[in-house]
Parts: structure tokens; sequence; C-alpha cells
């Protein structure tokens, strides 16, 4: 069978009463569940990482070790959301950098993050397309913290990360 949707952008009504719809992108329905699996099998790979590296340090840093993994997750979504997706995937930009067109996620094509589909990934929407590569640069700055584990500070961490995939994650 077909596992198969059709994206229907809305429609539109001309002044001599026509109605016109314009079909969207086909997204096929097993992409969008293998990307929604992918996704959250990467996210619980961060508290994971945490709880490597905890049981790789002194009793003290443990704790310390599994914040810094799950602190990371969530200031690179932030940042993410913010305005590393548009750094990352904006046309415009120079040559290693996007612009900031998708600030905030904003300006996509149709301006509707469910019914558009990502160049890179035809099949599936904008929105799980962002979801999945913002996980995979949540769990990137978070390898790093292994080999700092109980020598930096919460906050310099918190800055470190939000600089890093600001500056090295996102344009490259």
């Amino acid at each position: 069978g077909d596992i198969s949707r059709r994206a229907m952008s809305e429609s539109a009504t001309s002044s001599s009463g026509e109605t016109s719809s314009a079909e969207g992108v086909v997204f096929n329905t097993g992409d969008e569940a293998w990307i929604i699996v992918s996704a959250a099998l990467v996210m619980l790979m961060t508290p994971g990482l945490g709880l490597f590296y905890g049981g790789m340090t002194k009793r003290k840093n443990a704790i310390s070790t599994i914040m810094q993994s799950i602190g990371t997750l969530a200031i690179v979504t932030l940042q993410w959301w913010f305005w590393g997706y548009s750094l990352a995937f904006a046309p415009g930009g120079g040559r290693f950098y996007g612009s900031l067109k998708y600030f905030l996620f904003l300006n996509l094509d149709g301006n509707n993050l469910l019914t558009t589909a990502h160049p890179n990934a035809p099949t599936i929407p904008n929105f799980l397309y962002g979801i999945y590569q913002c996980m995979f640069a949540g769990i990137t700055p978070a390898l790093i913290f292994g080999s700092v584990a109980g020598r930096l500070r919460f906050r310099t961490m918190c800055v470190f990360v939000w600089l890093w995939a600001t500056l090295v994650y996102c344009p490259v």
C-alpha cells in the first residue's frame, strides 16, 4: 500500500469564485516515523553520555558531568531554534554559513513548518528535519565535555556551548 500522504496548502479563492489548491510536497510517513525515532534516540544519547562520563569521573564530579550533558542539549536547543537553523541552512549567506533569513524559523517557504519540505530531505516536513538536526547539534558539544569533566564551571560551559554552536557547528 501507499504509505505517503499529500500535504495540501491552503486553498485560494479568486475573485471569480474559482477555488484552486496548489499541491504540496509528498511526505512519506515511514520517513517521518524514522526521523522521529532517530531524533528521540539521539536525544536519549545525551543523558546517557552524561552518565557514561559521570562514571569515569570522581564521585564529587558525577552530578556536574551529567548536568553539563543535559544543559548542553538545553542550551543548543534554544540556540538552534533562535538562529542556529538559519545559520546552517538559510540561503544567501557566505560560503560556510547561511543568512538569518530563517531567524526563529520564520520566512520559510509557505511559512508553515509542517507543509514544506527541506531541499535536503524532500519526504519529511521542515519541522522534523529541524528537530533531527537540532539533536545532533546538541550532542556534539556534549562529547567535548568528557575531556574537561570536573574542571569547568557550569556558567563557563553555558557560554562556551552557545558560542561554539554559533561559531563552529552551525556555519559548517
